[in-house]
């Protein structure tokens, strides 16, 4: 019996089948209920020391945090003091995302101070922009992946945070990864974990880490 939680699961699925093919270090970035990064290194599924990497909810972004305690893993509600990550982000993100795909929706309003201000739905993007910034640039400076992918509910709006997170990041890393939107969906957690088991048994132990 194998067991492994479903971010590292979607990251063997997208390096093995997905837009990550091909390479030999990614990061694929969940958030949704949950958030969280698995991570692909140097061909093989990291976990870390206590298999706690890549949890990035707990990425202490504001200098209060580092002045209180967390009891539960990944409380987004308290690294982000405030109600965390709402369906309703990710239905805005959708409705935008599908204005951009048509030309009907400027990538600058997201910079402009102005539309901000005005337009509620332009916050809650610009905020979510924020926390995957923070979050790239903190992986990406650790790590240096060649691919970053997209996946989770963010998926839904993740055309535009794509393009505009690339644009974000220029200029804070020695090098901008490559940011796909995953093209496996809701199949990743399954595809990965096939592989894994397949790796872990008949093929090979790279993925699995096992002697």
């Amino acid at each position: 019996m194998y067991v492994d939680n479903q971010v590292n699961l979607a990251a063997v699925a997208e390096w093995e089948f997905g837009v990550g093919r091909g390479v030999n270090s990614l990061v694929c970035l969940i958030v949704g209920t949950g958030t969280g990064a698995g991570m692909i290194l140097n061909g093989s599924l990291f976990r870390g020391y206590s298999h706690a990497a890549g949890e990035i909810g707990w990425l202490l972004h504001n200098e209060s945090l580092c002045r209180r305690r967390f009891p539960a893993l990944g409380r987004s509600v308290d690294l982000h003091q405030g109600e965390g990550m709402p369906q309703r982000v990710f239905d805005t993100l959708e409705v935008i995302d599908k204005e951009y795909l048509a030309g009907n929706f400027n990538i600058k309003d997201l910079s402009n101070p102005v539309a901000l201000r005005t337009n509620p739905s332009l916050r809650l993007v610009n905020n979510m922009t924020d926390y995957l910034t923070l979050a790239i640039a903190s992986l990406c400076a650790v790590v240096n992946p060649a691919t970053v992918v997209l996946a989770g509910d963010i998926s839904k709006g993740a055309r535009l945070l794509a393009d505009r997170l690339g644009e974000r990041l220029h200029g804070k890393l020695p090098l901008v990864p490559r940011i796909f939107v995953s093209e496996l969906g809701q199949r990743a957690v399954a595809l990965g974990a096939v592989m894994m088991v397949l790796d872990a048994t008949t093929l090979n132990t790279a993925i699995a880490n096992l002697p």
